[in-house]
């Protein structure tokens, strides 16, 4: 027993042994890394100088501060990449490229200029942008030790060169800019607010969350992606052949970018897709727009649901409040659901219906075999509803069975699920004034049908007539109507509605312009209401007889609840006539006897009384 006690002491002292060198090593480092550090007054923290480590195998720091995705300049020419590096055994370099999108796989890096010799803790670089069109920088950092690390930024000329065109441009082109929803982008982000949202839904209402903040901050994504909406943005381009289209983002209606410097409007019409959060000067920027006469169109439901904060520097958005969350920047809580509910009645005309993408919705006039995702309902009482889908949502409710009995004398009661109207959540596309302008709504997610062919036919022939807002207008009845029409590259005149051959005439002339390829020809879009013209027959529509020049020609169109859209197909100057089977002014059938019996009695007395001729004997 005594032996096996001596074997056990001997190895436990060979054991610390063994360690005697690797504390003496450390203890070396340590001294070192003490003895050689330096301060960085310009950053404030403790800079060391190059030591060696063994075992090293984390990467440098380093980070784009300007230009970003968010902030910086975005012209042609050269432009100054800065930046900021750091690593525990000292960065031995930078280095950065720019390369166009898709990269060509060649990486011609140039090594940047710290700020003191051996001082990386920043660093610039002369990068050339000699084309307008998107672009990544892309820059690479070494530590002492091997091992490296990378960031990257996407900057887009091109996109930066067509919103100053629309800033600057003083023609009488149309200036169009779709929307992308950078913000709700970073949102969506991974890592970002969704996952904060679905690890604490069962948070009770008054409890403070103060984990996992950083869940609450999310990353603008540097690449764009069009393609979700990318056959409405041809359409757009493709019927507006003398506008500017362009994209812009959030951070650009942030910035005040859709204004010119003396305040009017940069834009005549903003297209926005799922923009569902925002910032409050974002908010406020786009009610100045609808405030200064400028058309919004929103293409999805489920838009202006919650708050977020912008931070330039760090391309970031953070939540503030909504979607059920409100956040303080120490602690979050739970919140309201739609942050701008009244202004969005008040402003934008609807409201996004809560309910849950799996419910079952049913569309009893569905067009564009749309099937349910997330809509908007009208909750302004001053909108114009141009098409009613009549939704029909699924609602629980305790029916009882005609036949209560079943087998074995047990009452059968059930709750059985009905698809019923909710006459208080309309899904419809309508029209709103507000301002001196105007919103028009599509109450569906239209970007997952966008390139359904009855869908974008619609959008062409009357939603983007009614948004360019170039309308004849005409009195009848002391009621107003407005006939909205586009003719790239001409215009039209003589408008007369002749109500007893239901005629709708006008002279189309084409103008010589620069911007046109062709100015030989060119299309009408016309937006008929179905009260002033219309054509139809045991109550079906049929088509109208449409002449130019005396000639019928064909047309396409669209038509909804209220109005129907024709686009026709203009060679040169043309004299053309729309003939249907209804206009205004015509009488009503319950006064065309008493009226003719009038006539026929006033003629009468008139014949009877009036001075005898010699060729006209009454016996």
């Amino acid at each position: 027993m005594g032996f096996r006690y001596v074997i056990l002491v001997f190895g436990l002292v060979a054991f610390l042994l063994s360690f005697s060198d690797v504390f003496e090593y450390y203890n070396i480092a340590m001294a070192s890394v003490s003895d050689s550090s330096q301060i960085d007054t310009e950053l404030e923290h403790v800079l060391p100088t190059t030591i060696q480590f063994e075992h090293d195998t984390t990467p440098p720091f380093v980070r784009i501060k300007n230009p970003t995705f968010c902030s910086g300049t975005y012209a042609t020419g050269t432009i100054t990449v800065e930046g900021i590096a750091y690593d525990s055994s000292g960065v031995k370099k930078v280095e950065a490229f720019a390369n166009t999108i898709p990269h060509n796989g060649e990486f011609p890096f140039e090594i940047a200029n710290p700020t003191s010799s051996g001082n990386w803790s920043r660093w610039s670089i002369p990068i050339s942008i000699p084309t307008e069109q998107p672009y990544r920088i892309l820059v690479r950092s070494f530590d002492n030790t091997g091992n490296e690390n990378w960031d990257e930024s996407m900057i887009n000329s091109e996109r930066t060169k067509m919103n100053l065109e629309a800033i600057k441009d003083e023609s009488k082109h149309s200036r169009i800019a779709f929307v992308e929803p950078t913000f709700t982008n970073a949102a969506y982000n991974e890592d970002s607010f969704y996952f904060f949202y679905s690890k604490y839904q069962k948070t009770p209402i008054d409890q403070e969350i103060t984990t996992d903040l950083n869940l609450m901050t999310g990353d603008i994504p540097f690449e764009s992606n069009y393609e979700y909406f990318q056959s409405i943005f041809n359409l757009v381009k493709q019927s507006s052949l003398n506008s500017i289209v362009s994209v812009i983002g959030d951070e650009e209606i942030d910035g005040g970018l859709i204004f010119k410097n003396n305040g009017v409007n940069a834009y005549n019409v903003l297209i926005l897709l799922h923009n569902e959060y925002v910032t409050q000067t974002e908010y406020d920027n786009l009610k100045q727009f609808l405030d200064n006469g400028g058309t919004v169109i929103l293409l999805n439901g489920n838009v202006f649901y919650a708050q977020v904060l912008f931070n330039k520097e760090s391309c970031t958005v953070t939540l503030v409040k909504g979607h059920d969350w409100e956040f303080d920047g120490t602690s979050v809580r739970k919140s309201v659901s739609e942050r701008y509910q009244d202004e969005n009645n008040s402003w934008f005309g609807s409201n996004f219906i809560v309910n849950d993408i799996n419910d079952k919705v049913v569309f009893e006039n569905n067009p564009f075999n749309y099937t349910h995702f997330e809509e908007n309902y009208v909750s302004n009482s001053k909108a114009k509803i141009l098409l009613d889908y009549k939704a029909k949502f699924q609602q629980v409710a305790s029916t009882p069975d005609k036949n209560p009995w079943v087998i074995g004398g047990l009452l059968k009661n059930q709750s059985n699920p009905e698809v019923t109207f909710d006459k208080e959540k309309r899904i419809v596309t309508y029209e709103l004034p507000s301002g001196t302008g105007k919103v028009i709504s599509m109450g569906l997610y239209s970007q997952n049908i966008e390139s359904n062919s009855a869908l974008l036919n619609y959008f062409e022939k009357i939603i983007l007539p009614r948004a360019l807002n170039t309308a004849y207008k005409i009195d009848k009845n002391d009621e107003m109507s407005d006939l909205y029409w586009t003719l790239p590259g001409g215009k039209i005149s003589e408008i007369n509605l002749d109500g007893e051959s239901k005629t709708l005439s006008m002279k189309a002339t084409l103008i010589h312009n620069d911007d046109m390829k062709d100015n030989s020809e060119s299309f009408l879009t016309i937006v008929l209401p179905k009260k002033i013209i219309d054509a139809n027959s045991e109550n079906k529509i049929i088509k109208f007889i449409v002449t130019i020049n005396g000639t019928q020609v064909p047309y396409d169109e669209a038509s909804d609840d209220v109005e129907r859209g024709l686009k026709i197909k203009i060679s040169g100057n043309s004299d053309i006539n729309i003939i249907g089977t209804s206009a205004i002014p015509e009488f009503n059938g319950a006064y065309v006897l008493p009226i003719m019996f009038v006539i026929s009695m006033t003629l009468g007395l008139f014949l009877f009384n009036m001075p005898r001729i010699s060729r006209f004997q009454y016996v």
